[in-house]
């Protein structure tokens, strides 16, 4: 199969036919492309069992897959929780809360993980690196992310221009709270109208407040306080921030349609149309429901990053689920379902000129 650079991908989602975009998608492999040590699950776990804060199940599940994905063992728990409710939930009780607790316990240390490892302050990035990623950012109407880390919002803030009024001006959808308030609030009445950035499975900045019945995004405006030191504050008072590690496609989208934020994010997503390119997501099981907004969204143009070789059993099972999903579309169109194809090409996520 043939695998096309960047610069013609990105020709060819700006040509699809039938959308305003075109849009863009990013996976984890946004963030790896920074530093793939800091943001790789590998280093996470490292960190984590260093600070001893990861179950003896858990851990024992690690080293029996010989994998350092969170998610992956989340799943797995969670997984046997449910089958040992199924087959007798009364002699296997305190099995079944002690396998919940720990993958409750592993979604709080992916965070405080995340945290610690990440960059401490938004000068870490060189400026021309954070002008190439704006650059790369200016080419999309719309951008939605999976990840949980603040590198995108601080490229994003760092070349923020008030002033500009295009279709493509940025805006997250948070708006000013009580002027004595350090955060700012979603603005779920009205965010539809301007909102161009999307937080897909939640982020480390945004953190919901029941009380209030409000979603607040820390900002450093507000406090002159470093964002990261304002989320390991409330790390320490329990407060944990709105991120969606669960471990199967299935718990994910249920964990969304809970959030109205998410469940936004999602339909949003799932209305798009035109053209969309994808950075740094590998379409695994657990984006069963980013696959899902996908085929029945209006997307007619879909391009998707490969990283390293294309031969690879993780590339193989990457454009496996891509052409899975042209498939899908075409049986929509069949059944009148739909009216237009999708169409996938592949690019190399290496001809990206990012950080």
């Amino acid at each position: 199969m043939s695998i096309i650079d960047y610069d013609r991908a990105m020709r060819w989602v700006q040509d699809a036919p039938g959308g305003s975009g075109p849009h863009l998608l990013l996976g984890n492999g946004f963030s790896m492309a920074y530093n793939a040590k800091q943001f790789s699950y590998g280093a996470l776990k490292s960190r984590a069992s260093e600070r001893s804060e990861i179950g003896e199940i858990a851990e024992g599940v690690f080293r029996r897959n010989d994998t350092s994905d969170f998610e992956s063992v989340i799943k797995e728990l969670e997984s046997t929780a449910s089958v040992l409710e199924v087959v007798n939930s009364d002699s296997n009780g305190g099995l079944i809360d002690q396998l919940l607790a720990e993958a409750q316990a592993l979604k709080e240390t992916l965070a405080r993980a995340i945290v610690d490892l990440h960059p401490d302050v938004h000068y870490e990035i060189e400026e021309s690196a954070s002008d190439r990623v704006s650059n790369f950012l200016d080419n999309f109407k719309r951008i939605y992310t999976t990840n949980y880390d603040i590198l995108l919002y601080w490229v994003l803030m760092r070349n923020l221009d008030f002033e500009d009024n295009s279709e493509y001006r940025r805006d997250d959808g948070f708006r000013g709270a009580m002027p004595e308030d350090p955060f700012v609030v979603w603005d779920n009445l009205n965010s539809s109208r301007n909102q161009t950035v999307y937080y897909l499975h939640g982020a480390l900045h945004l953190f919901m407040n029941e009380a209030r019945g409000e979603l607040q995004k820390v900002t450093w405006i507000r406090t002159s306080e470093l964002l990261l030191d304002q989320i390991r504050g409330r790390l320490e008072e329990n407060s944990f921030p709105l991120i969606i590690t669960e471990g199967t496609a299935e718990n994910k989208r249920s964990r969304i349609m809970q959030s109205d934020y998410l469940g936004t994010t999602l339909r949003s997503f799932a209305n798009i149309g035109g053209g969309l390119l994808v950075y740094g997501l590998a379409f695994s099981e657990s984006d069963d429901h980013l696959k899902d907004a996908i085929v029945n969204s209006n997307i007619q143009h879909l391009a998707v990053s490969v990283f390293g070789d294309p031969d690879s059993e993780n590339n193989i099972i990457l454009r496996n689920s891509v052409n899975k999903m042209v498939l899908r579309r075409q049986a929509l169109i069949e059944s009148r379902k739909r009216r237009s194809p999708l169409a996938a090409k592949f690019f190399h996520a290496e001809s990206v000129d990012l950080w």
